[in-house]
């Protein structure tokens, strides 16, 4: 009995050793030669998921109620009609008719936006009992005018009634770091209704909480319309400035783990066709674990 066991695990030795090399040898004639550029793409997407994961999971640590994720920033914000009221205005109140005009209104507006803001904050820490150290509020210099005139041109052009340098409400900008849950939602919920709605009103708004970034940021992106006196002090006229707010947490992970640098690439790698992107990353997916895809497709990203 003991010498048929022997006999058994020799032969099943030898098997496997035949099969182990049959294996290879089909292997080798099945792996293809992987040229540099597809190399690239393929540690771009296990790099993707693996920060979508870690960043999905630090949500899921700092906000376990979906309280941000669920906040209801309201339908008429989350898809404003664009309209004359909407258009950015010169210091004598009508809408803008060249980059000239916009930045002279941007260089008055933008100490009346620090004010505001730093207000809303001060609101934001009282109205929570948190006076945290950590806390940020950076207001940006103004948007370069190269890069207005770009966005003008590429993205507004079109828009009627014109100019497409009336539509750009990202001119005069800041955000700001909060450190919990409860210190967004209280910010966001003074931005819908503000104390004093002559000084400010909230035009537009994405929940991004809602619906992450590509690579899982989570932020809250507005723009305020704000009334800002003339230098004269008879009378006034609206601009629209952005304001990005962040969680601390979410914000530090995203910058340790380069998460922008994920979607920058493969953005351009699809031509800049962010609409596409999020069902384009549902096939990177079945890529990285495996599946197929069809190989039309699966030739149009490697080659």
């Amino acid at each position: 009995y003991t010498q048929e066991l022997q006999q058994l695990a020799l032969t099943m030795e030898v098997l496997d050793q035949v099969t182990t090399e049959n294996d290879n040898a089909l292997a080798a004639e099945k792996v293809p030669v992987i040229s540099e550029k597809t190399a690239k793409f393929l540690s771009m997407i296990h790099g993707y998921l693996d920060t979508r994961k870690q960043m999905d999971a630090k949500y899921a640590d700092e906000d376990p109620g979906e309280l941000l994720a669920n906040f209801d920033v309201g339908a008429e914000v989350a898809k404003p009609s664009y309209t004359q009221e909407l258009q950015q205005q010169s210091v004598d109140g009508k809408p803008v008719m060249s980059m000239s005009e916009l930045y002279e209104a941007a260089e008055l507006a933008k100490p009346v936006y620090e004010k505001i803001v730093q207000k809303l904050v001060d609101k934001v820490h009282a109205a929570t009992d948190d006076d945290d150290d950590d806390d940020q509020v950076v207001f940006a210099p103004l948007k370069g005018a190269k890069r207005a005139e770009e966005k003008a041109n590429d993205d507004y052009a079109q828009r009627v009634p014109g100019p497409g340098a009336s539509w750009l409400f990202d001119i005069v900008r800041g955000s700001i770091k909060f450190g919990s849950t409860e210190e967004l939602c209280k910010c966001m919920e003074l931005l819908k209704e503000p104390e004093d709605a002559t000084e400010f009103r909230l035009v537009k708004a994405k929940n991004r909480f809602q619906n992450p970034t590509l690579s899982g940021y989570r932020d809250f992106n507005v723009c305020i319309q704000i009334t800002v006196p003339n230098e004269d002090g008879d009378g006034s006229f609206q601009h629209i400035c952005e304001l990005q707010i962040h969680h601390i947490a979410i914000k530090s992970l995203s910058k340790e783990l380069h998460s922008h640098h994920y979607y920058e690439f493969f953005r351009s790698y699809f031509d800049g066709a962010t609409a596409t992107l999020t069902d384009r990353m549902a096939d990177l997916e079945m890529i990285a674990g495996g599946e197929k895809l069809d190989s039309e497709y699966l030739t149009k990203m490697l080659t």
